[in-house]
Order: structure tokens, then sequence, then C-alpha cells
């Protein structure tokens, strides 16, 4: 149930700050650069004639200090907050090139949109704009441009937690942090499995290894 999944969340994030050395945390549905953001059809309230009609967006679900472990900066607006539950008015925060596609002549803040997982049936929400935050190369350091709209997870929290990835600021190494992060969410729940712990860099890198095979193997037949 939502009510259970976002205790589990903000019970987990707790513990997690709570760890010698963690400066912030968050929890989101998908790390920068992992191309697996999901895309779904937008509507847009004041653009009837346009909403549904090849408009699309990358959706990702974060808790509110997501923005702050990021280091992204607002461009106007606000960040998400606490008081962004599934009780209040449903809100976004849009990206910059999101901004730029959908309300080129417009302030985006105040205005309302809304987003639908092409798999789905039924009627989505209308959510509030309420910020503009800086583009976060969230496809691939290879991409870039895709429209991007973020939600609070406490408003959207889902039904898969194993879906979601609990992301940490610290100058702190990885290695050193795994098993106090492993404990404090196996605190909240002993049964679920905590894997595949890595460094920002780390996800970077293993986004870009398919490319440097390929430049590696081109450069190979250069030679040849």
């Amino acid at each position: 149930r939502p009510e259970m999944l976002n205790a589990f969340v903000r019970e987990t994030l707790r513990r997690v700050r709570a760890i010698p050395g963690v400066e912030s945390a968050s929890m989101t549905t998908d790390l920068p650069v992992t191309h697996s953001t999901r895309r779904y059809v937008v509507n847009i309230e004041d653009r009837p004639d346009e909403s549904g009609k090849g408009l699309f967006s990358e959706v990702t679900s974060v808790t509110p200090d997501h923005f702050k472990v990021l280091q992204a900066s607002m461009v106007r607006g606000r960040y998400f907050t606490e008081d962004d539950d599934a009780d209040k008015q449903p809100v976004a925060i849009v990206d910059e090139s999101t901004a730029r596609t959908y309300w080129p002549d417009r302030d985006p803040v105040g205005r309302r949109v809304s987003m639908r997982n092409p798999r789905d049936t039924a009627t989505p929400p209308w959510c509030t704009v309420v910020g503009v935050i800086k583009d976060i190369n969230s496809d691939g350091l290879d991409q870039s441009g895709a429209p991007h709209i973020y939600r609070p997870i406490y408003q959207f929290p889902g039904s898969r937690v194993l879906s979601k990835s609990v992301t940490v600021r610290t100058s702190f190494s990885a290695t050193s942090l795994e098993p106090q992060i492993r404990r404090a969410i196996q605190a909240v729940d002993p049964d679920l499995p905590v894997f595949n712990v890595r460094t920002m860099k780390e996800v970077i890198d293993g986004s870009l290894a398919s490319r440097r095979f390929s430049a590696e193997l081109v450069g190979g037949f250069a030679v040849v």
C-alpha cells in the first residue's frame, strides 16, 4: 500500500542519513546515465490541441533531497519538500529542456501537466509544476536534450521497492560505507536484498562501456 511504501522510504532514509560521513541521502526510481528512465505520454493543460500527439517525457520519481545529493541547481521555483505527500496537490519539477520544449514562450511554474504510462488506461492526475531544474544528464553522457519531468516519490510511490535506488553524498568510499548502508536498509526490512552498491563514477563508467568498446574496436581496425 502507498502509505506503507512511504513509511519504508522515510525510515530507510532516516537511518542512512544517521550513518557517520553521510552528508545527504535520497531515493529515486532511476539513477542518472543508466538509460532506465520511464517514458510517459504527456498532456499539457493549456495546450489541449497538442497534448497526447507525440508529446512525451522521461519521468523519474524522487525524494526531496535528490537534487541536493546530485547538486542540481534550481533555475526558478522550489524543490520538493516532505509536505509533498499523497494527500496533497500533485506537483512536478521539469528540467530546462522540458521548459523550452513545452513552454517556449511562457513560464511553466504554476501550470499543470499530466503524465501517463503508455501501458496504463487510467486517467492520470494533473500535476502543478513548482520548479524548473538545471538539466541533469539522465540518459547518458552521449545523449542530451530529452524532456525530463520529476515527481515526488511520496505522491507516486509505485508498488516495487526493488526498483528504487538509494543515493548518498559522502566523502567516504563506497566500500567503507556499504556494510553500514546495507545494515540500515535491512534494519527496516530484513528480507529486502541490497545489491549493486557503486560510486557515481562507476555508474558513469558503466554507461560508457559499450561506447568505449566500439571506439577501441574502430581504433583497432584503423591500426590494421
